[in-house]
Formats: C-alpha cells, sequence, structure tokens
C-alpha cells in the first residue's frame, strides 16, 4: 500500500512475532471520519446526508457525507452501561492537510423532525407506572397530568396530547409534589409553596 510510516513499533534487534505491529502506515489521501451516533437519533441518520466536520485544528469547518450507518449499537462506556451509539462512516468532501488519523472530531448534521410541534424541556418528563406525565401549574396550584409523547432529543420531548401551548410545567424538583398545592412560578422553574 502507499501510504507514510506513522509509526514504528519495533526497533532493530527486537522480537517480533506474527501477531505483532511493526509498523503503523497511514494514507492521508483516503481520510474519512467514524461518528459515533446516539440511539435515540439513528433514525434520523441515513447514507448520503450532508454533514460539517469540524476540529480545533481547523480553520474552518469541512463538509461531509455519510457513507455507511452501522448495522449494530455498542455501549458507550462502562460508566453509562444504557447509553449506545451506532457508528457511521463520513466521507470528507475536501481533504484537509492540518486532520491526521487519530484526531478527534465534531460531526454535526440536521433533519427536520416536523413541523409545528409542541416541545417541553426534558427534564419536566416525570414517568410513572410505566407512563408519561407532567406538573402543570394552572391558576397558582399544581396538577399533574398525562401525556403522550414522541421524538426527543437529549435536551427537549415532543408532546403529541395532554399540554397545550402556553401551559407552563415544572421543570425542576418534580420528585415530591403534591397534586392542588400552591406553586410560585419563575422564568424556567416553579417552586412549591
Amino acid at each position: 500500500m502507499a501510504g507514510r510510516v506513522a509509526r514504528r513499533y519495533v526497533d532493530v534487534g527486537d522480537l517480533a512475532g506474527p501477531t505483532t505491529p511493526s509498523f503503523m502506515i497511514t494514507n492521508i489521501g483516503g481520510l474519512w471520519v467514524a461518528a459515533e451516533v446516539d440511539e435515540e437519533d439513528v433514525a434520523l441518520v441515513h447514507a448520503g446526508q450532508e454533514v460539517t466536520v469540524t476540529a480545533e485544528a481547523l480553520p474552518a469547518p469541512l463538509k461531509g457525507t455519510i457513507l455507511e450507518v452501522g448495522a449494530a449499537a455498542f455501549s458507550r462506556g462502562l460508566q453509562e452501561v444504557r447509553a449506545k451509539i451506532v457508528r457511521a462512516r463520513v466521507r470528507l468532501a475536501e481533504q484537509s492537510e492540518l486532520l491526521r488519523p487519530g484526531m478527534e472530531v465534531d460531526v454535526n448534521g440536521s433533519a427536520l423532525l416536523a413541523r409545528d410541534v409542541l416541545v417541553m424541556p426534558l427534564e419536566a418528563l416525570v414517568q410513572e407506572n410505566g407512563g408519561d406525565a407532567v406538573w402543570v401549574v394552572a391558576d397558582g396550584r399544581l396538577h399533574r397530568m398525562k401525556i403522550e409523547t414522541g421524538r426527543r432529543s437529549f435536551r427537549e420531548i415532543e408532546v403529541t396530547s395532554g399540554l397545550s401551548a402556553g401551559d407552563q410545567v415544572v421543570v425542576s424538583g418534580t420528585k415530591d409534589l403534591q397534586e392542588g398545592r400552591r406553586a410560585k412560578v419563575s422564568p424556567r422553574e416553579a417552586s412549591e409553596d
């Protein structure tokens, strides 16, 4: 193969076996990016989709195209056993001499999920007895409302029924709330009196 020696693992006189690597050879001309997609976003990612690749070493973002999306999900790490990722392969539209194999980059893309939908902060969601609910402040009192949800991101969740635009929801401290208790509303949070 054509390429450059990026690393030498053995020195003259070292013993080497058939499974011991001797050199790492890189070919910068065929550089591509491996992207990790969160499992909840994998339905939005497809081959042919355009993305933007950024890195600290790059003065400007590079355009890329997703070549393929992996067929299996993997655990993100030992601490986050439930968090899964799917790997995608991205071809760069142009090569940059500043990028090197093994560098970390950020890959960003966008997809239209739906138009004119109601969303709320994900931390407002209360899950009990297998159902979704939210605490709403109406007329100065707390009320637990059952809701139905749709797509979600790591920040927001779509509400398909049970809430209306303009409803005030409790975003934090929802664990010990009680129905009918008085509540005072402040920006981005509701507190119990």
